[in-house]
């Protein structure tokens, strides 16, 4: 037990071991909150947007698309997968975003037609 801060008239002050110690504990503590998330002047780090889509179609369309946003500090967890298993795990809060091959059933979902796909034989 030290004391860290001297009682005045009017209020209360730090004391030089109070100043030592913020010194010592304050770029751990900065380290700590931005690999927990958060920005050290206060503002938050937006989590990452998590894209699911087909295999193929994320990596020759979407992801080169979505480079320069990254450049910029968008961070994304992207996961590839069937359409039908992964809108169940859209409407489960599991992704942000999912290109489907195919619109989904039911209301849950809102959809936006991206593009066509040709199958050639």
């Amino acid at each position: 037990g030290r004391e860290l801060f001297e009682r005045l008239p009017r209020g209360v002050a730090p004391t030089a071991v109070a100043d030592e110690l913020a010194a010592r504990v304050a770029a751990p503590l900065d380290a700590l909150a931005a690999a927990a998330g958060h920005d050290p002047n206060g503002r938050t780090r937006p989590g990452p947007v998590h894209l699911a889509g087909p295999a193929e179609l994320l990596s020759t369309r979407a992801l080169p698309a979505l480079s320069g946003l990254v450049a910029d500090g968008v961070r994304l967890r992207v996961g590839p997968g069937l359409t039908d298993p992964l809108l169940d795990e859209l409407r489960a809060g599991r992704h942000d975003l999912v290109i489907a091959t195919s619109r989904p059933r039911g209301r849950g979902l809102s959809a936006v037609p991206l593009a066509d796909e040709e199958f050639v034989l």
